[in-house]
């Protein structure tokens, strides 16, 4: 989205060139000498006026009248040369626009001469084309080690399956490990490196970065092309951030307010968790944690469409037992079946949720910037996971080892 607002701004700066200052220093960047950028948040089709929300949070009255012009402009165009006209009427709730004009001592109202649209449906089109190239040409993962000399970024990738015996197996092969590190050749001149800033929860919010601000633990994402054997990655992006992850239990929900009471698994300490506009929520549903739990096996408990390699439902994670491990036998032949699917993998296929769907006495795990001990803003939420943290408490327990939030791999967000 910013490369959305950077595209727009760009447009407007066609027509408004100089005008900021002769204006003077405004309280909100959106808010210029000749008119107001940012998100249609209403239309009054009778007073023929239209409310728009700058990024920094103003609502500006915009008023139309007969002569002013309407124009679309696609999203990535930066000049009004492939701008079409459009009516008053073709503006709706989303759309992201410059509305030209004079502006009220005040700065709350523009008399609009011209509107600038870029309209939701293309921004989302837009969006999605880029989430398709980030999924298609991407690689993501945790970083493992870094060469200044090559500006080589070595990273575990997201999606790794747990390594390690179930709890109760007595036998068998074990369950496939992570994946192969990959090394990403970030030595290009070309290459743009971009970072989330303190408590930001926006993937294209993150602002210019350099190879040197990379640390062992952050987690990246990169566009680019991989070697024929997966390996080596060649980046024309790369995006980074140092994120830290929560697990707690709720205690209270504030729908109107989106905030979430929380006593943390790590020092049963209480923390306020925000939930903005721009955090990515999602919920396990019940019905495929009480998938995970059971064991394997026809017509009894553990029978079911998941114990047989049957995806639980459309949305919704399969966990798939593996090969040689206890998932062949009546439930305490070996304990708890094995799923070999990577948390990561898991959470990044799970429906997304409202905060209205998340209840007191339920598990959440959040990842956030911000290091306030008593107060994050969520940029992944994940609620529900109980049965997941039981599994994972389940293996440690088997393995003499501490749980590891790390497995969840939350952090940096989707584009």
């Amino acid at each position: 989205m910013r490369r959305i607002r950077a595209t727009l701004a760009l447009a407007a700066a066609v027509l408004v060139a100089g005008s900021a200052a002769a204006f003077g220093q405004t309280a909100d960047p959106g808010v210029t000498a000749n008119g107001v950028i940012g998100e249609v948040v209403a239309v009054d089709a009778n007073a023929r006026q239209v409310f728009v929300k700058t990024d920094a949070g103003s609502v500006v009255t915009v008023a139309v009248a007969d002569s002013t012009l309407f124009k679309k402009l696609p999203p990535g165009e930066t000049t009004l040369t492939k701008a079409a006209d459009m009516t008053f009427a073709d503006l709706s709730a989303g759309d992201r626009v410059f509305a030209r004009g004079a502006v009220s001592d005040d700065r709350k109202t523009v008399a609009a001469r011209m509107v600038i649209a870029m309209t939701k449906t293309d921004l989302a089109q837009k969006h999605e084309a880029e989430r398709a190239q980030w999924r298609s040409r991407g690689v993501g993962g945790v970083v493992t080690a870094l060469n200044p000399s090559t500006r080589e970024i070595t990273i575990q990738p997201f999606g790794g399956r747990p390594a390690g015996p179930p709890p109760g197996a007595a036998g068998g092969a074990a369950p496939p490990g992570p994946p192969p590190a990959v090394v990403i050749a970030a030595g290009g001149e070309k290459v743009k490196f971009r970072r989330y800033a303190p408590n930001s929860v926006k993937f294209g919010d993150a602002r210019e970065s350099t190879f040197e601000e990379l640390k062992v633990g952050d987690q990246v994402r990169a566009l680019g092309e991989k070697s024929a054997d997966g390996a080596r990655f060649t980046p024309g992006e790369v995006v980074s951030g140092s994120f830290r992850t929560v697990l707690g239990t709720v205690k209270e929900v504030n729908a109107s307010t989106r905030e979430i009471q929380i006593t943390t698994a790590e020092g049963n300490r209480p923390m306020t968790v925000v939930v903005s506009k721009d955090s990515e929520l999602k919920q396990v549903p019940a019905e495929f944690g009480q998938q995970m739990m059971r064991g394997p096996g026809a017509g009894g408990p553990g029978g079911g469409a998941a114990a047989h390699g049957a995806a639980p439902g459309a949305g919704q994670p399969q966990p798939r037992p593996a090969a040689g491990g206890p998932g062949g036998g009546a439930p305490g032949e070996g304990g708890p079946r094995r799923v070999a699917v990577g948390i990561q993998e898991m959470l990044e296929r799970l429906p997304a949720a409202n905060v209205e769907d998340i209840k007191p006495g339920s598990m959440i795990v959040f990842s956030t910037t911000g290091a306030d001990p008593s107060k994050a803003t969520a940029i992944q939420l994940v609620a529900g996971v109980d049965p997941i943290v039981q599994m994972m408490q389940a293996r440690a327990a088997a393995a003499g080892r501490p749980v590891n939030l790390g497995s969840f791999n939350l952090g940096i967000g989707q584009p």
